[in-house]
Formats: structure tokens, C-alpha cells, sequence
């Protein structure tokens, strides 16, 4: 029953994404646009530090949430690929494409200011390089656990 009520409300935040045409490689996620590399020195004044942190292809690992936050999910092979702007979830047997864009929002978790990707309506926090924390800018929303794909 938990996994149908995690499956449906999955599904109605991904209800305005378009599938889209992707090519796969072998054993992998989609081979999206090419995801720009951001080094210091080469950094657009104009995007937020968090959008370069966020770009690449990533495994959603488990979802937790919903009324108390008592709501776990493990997932096998689900990818988010965020490119400059748009971002692609590939789920079995399952491709969507949207766009997106980055606003200041109020996070209802902290009281702090900070980017809220739209489309998504996610706030990412970095954990190091290779883990993303990805949460649902609502009470008793979710929170998406996820690594990236080497």
C-alpha cells in the first residue's frame, strides 16, 4: 500500500513532463544534451552555484516522506540527468523531458532564502561530489536521496 501511495504521488509531480525521444547507452541512463563543465574562472555570473552542482546524471536511491515523514522507498533504476536546462527521469520503461529554471523562494524547512528548481519545485543540498539531497519545498513532502552516476 506504501509503495502504491509513494508511486502515485511520484507520479502527479511528474505529471507535467513530456516524454521525449533519448538515446541510451548500453547499461546506462540517457545520453542527454552535453552537460556544461564549470570551473571557477569560467562561471556565469548569472546562474546559481547550486544549478553546476546539480548538473549530471544521478541514481535516485530512496525516497522518504509523506505525513511524518515515515514513508521509505528504495529505488533501483530510476536516473535524473539535469543538464543547463532541462532535466530528463528515466524510470523502467518510462523517459520524461522538461525544462527548468532556478527561483528564490523562502525554504519552509529552514525560514532561509535560497533557489527552488521550477518544474521540479525541489531545494538540492550537496553532500560532497557524489551524494544529493533533494527536498520538496512543502510539509510533509519528500525527500529524494541520490548519487551520482560514475
Amino acid at each position: 500500500m506504501r509503495k502504491i501511495a509513494v508511486l502515485s504521488i511520484i507520479s502527479i509531480a511528474f505529471a507535467s513532463c513530456h516524454a521525449a525521444k533519448i538515446t541510451r547507452i548500453p547499461d546506462g541512463p540517457p545520453v542527454a544534451e552535453k552537460i556544461p563543465v564549470a570551473t571557477e574562472d569560467k562561471k556565469d555570473p548569472n546562474i546559481p552555484d547550486i544549478q553546476y552542482k546539480v548538473m549530471g546524471t544521478w541514481r535516485l536511491v530512496s525516497t522518504t516522506g509523506g505525513f511524518a515523514g515515515k514513508t521509505v522507498t528504495d529505488y533501483k533504476d530510476h536516473y535524473y540527468t539535469f543538464t543547463a536546462d532541462s532535466f530528463f527521469v528515466e524510470k523502467p520503461g518510462e523517459m520524461h523531458k522538461d525544462k527548468y529554471d532556478w527561483e528564490m523562494v523562502k525554504d519552509i524547512h529552514t525560514g532561509k532564502e535560497t533557489y527552488q528548481m521550477t518544474g521540479l519545485n525541489l531545494i538540492f543540498t550537496p553532500e560532497g561530489n557524489d551524494t544529493l539531497h533533494a527536498d520538496m519545498n512543502a510539509y510533509d513532502g519528500y525527500s529524494y536521496l541520490l548519487v551520482r552516476r560514475k
